[in-house]
């Protein structure tokens, strides 16, 4: 499993569960920055943290190395899988937006 299909799993197990990075963190007792770095791709849990990530999240220790969405309505994460990208989409118009603005003000 990739960096970026972990990050979305964990992302959308959190949604589902109603969880912030925070929440996960103190559930696991680690930082949230490494909750950060796992769901933005920057590195994966160790294999020994699926597991507690799993009961964390209460899906089953699959869900991460398969994909099986155990614990995870299937409805959910196409709603999420949608909302990233559309989030993803949001974030090119902001730019494309500031860069023109940009422009005119030089005008």
């Amino acid at each position: 499993m990739t960096r970026t299909n972990i990050g979305k799993l964990i992302e959308i197990a959190m949604t589902d569960k109603n969880f912030t990075q925070k929440d996960l963190a103190n559930k696991m007792g680690v930082k949230q920055q490494m909750i950060s770095q796992w769901i933005n791709g920057k590195s994966n849990p160790k294999t020994s943290t699926l597991t507690k990530l799993a009961k964390a999240l209460n899906v089953s220790s699959d869900y991460f190395l398969g994909g099986n969405n155990t614990g995870v309505d299937n409805l959910s994460i196409d709603v999420i899988e949608r909302i990233v990208l559309i989030e993803t989409e949001i974030k090119k118009l902001k730019t494309e937006f500031y860069s023109l603005r940009k422009e005119l003000k030089k005008k």
